[in-house]
């Protein structure tokens, strides 16, 4: 009890101070239940749209690693190939997947569009190649980038630029990714710099082969509204979107065996890549574990577009 009397004649002989108290201890636990129910509404926020846009997972190769391994790893080192990629697609723990090729080409028939030519460039508008590849990579001329992106899909309705509405077609049509016909579908600038129409052949070759030769019918024009071109040093034709190409997968594969026999036995893996949509997000760990069973080389990384969807979470 005279405990008790003691602290009331405190709290009102020290009224000033204990009341500044009450204020700040207010504040401070109004402050933290609503940094706990912005936290709260954040996981609800990002655990809803894993929900309802499920997370792609996808496999990468560690160069790094691959390169500082021995000679005997890396004769025993399996790249991924197609086959792989539908015998891990044909899973229980997959509900969906699409994979893509890709490669580069060059043309004598085809000048490629660029948006960056040098300032001492020759008078009759002819660019020097190597000298935007030396800058883009710090290092020698790399011979086995073409000026041509050419990229083909197992599914071309995966194709996000398309589905973004960033590229539409404004002529012809878009390729069937299952058709073994070559054909292509190219952007309206390379078509207009080119004189170029729906239905036109163009010639291709291998980088480092001009006696590798492809010929392609144009069944398709693309207009190309995003802003994703290079710029500075990094602008090298191939990184320009003007000179990208869509084909399908018959075609590329056909290009990509060529470069596998012409060069390095990394080039089919280089130029594959596959995205899987599982049933349940919580399986990662399960399928990794599935794959890696069926074969999946631990220089291969297992991730998902985790970390994107994150970023669209902070612009919506």
């Amino acid at each position: 009890m005279i405990i008790v009397k003691h602290a009331f004649r405190n709290m009102v002989r020290n009224k000033g101070r204990n009341i500044l108290i009450g204020i700040i201890i207010t504040i401070i636990t109004l402050c933290t239940c609503i940094a706990l129910a912005i936290h709260q509404a954040g996981e609800n926020l990002v655990q809803t749209y894993k929900d309802t846009n499920p997370l792609a997972v996808s496999f990468s190769l560690n160069m790094n690693e691959l390169r500082s391994s021995s000679d005997d790893e890396k004769n025993d080192f399996q790249s991924l190939s197609i086959e792989d990629i539908k015998q891990y697609g044909d899973s229980e723990l997959v509900k969906d997947y699409y994979y893509m090729l890709e490669s580069s080409l060059s043309s004598d028939s085809l000048e490629a569009v660029d948006d960056n030519v040098r300032p001492d460039a020759k008078e009759d508008g002819e660019e020097d190649n190597d000298f935007k590849r030396d800058n883009a990579r710090g290092e020698a001329p790399v011979g086995s980038i073409g000026d041509f992106r050419i990229t083909a899909y197992s599914d071309f309705s995966y194709l996000d630029d398309f589905i973004s509405g960033n590229k539409k077609i404004v002529d012809g049509v878009m390729v069937s990714g299952d058709s073994s016909d070559n054909e292509i579908v190219i952007s309206e600038s390379l078509a207009e710099d080119n004189e170029i129409e729906v239905g036109s052949e163009v010639t291709f070759y291998l980088p480092d082969n001009e006696d590798i030769t492809y010929t392609f019918v144009v069944v398709g024009i693309f207009e190309d509204s995003s802003d994703d071109n290079s710029s500075g040093f990094m602008n090298i034709n191939v990184l320009n979107s003007s000179n990208q190409m869509y084909a399908n997968i018959h075609s590329v594969e056909e290009i990509l065996e060529d470069m596998e026999d012409d060069d390095s036995q990394l080039i089919q893996s280089n130029g594959l890549s596959a995205s899987f949509y599982l049933t349940d997000n919580d399986l990662l760990d399960e399928f990794e574990e599935e794959v890696r069973n069926k074969g999946l080389s631990d220089y291969y990384t297992v991730s998902t577009n985790e970390s994107e969807i994150m970023q669209q979470l902070v612009l919506v």
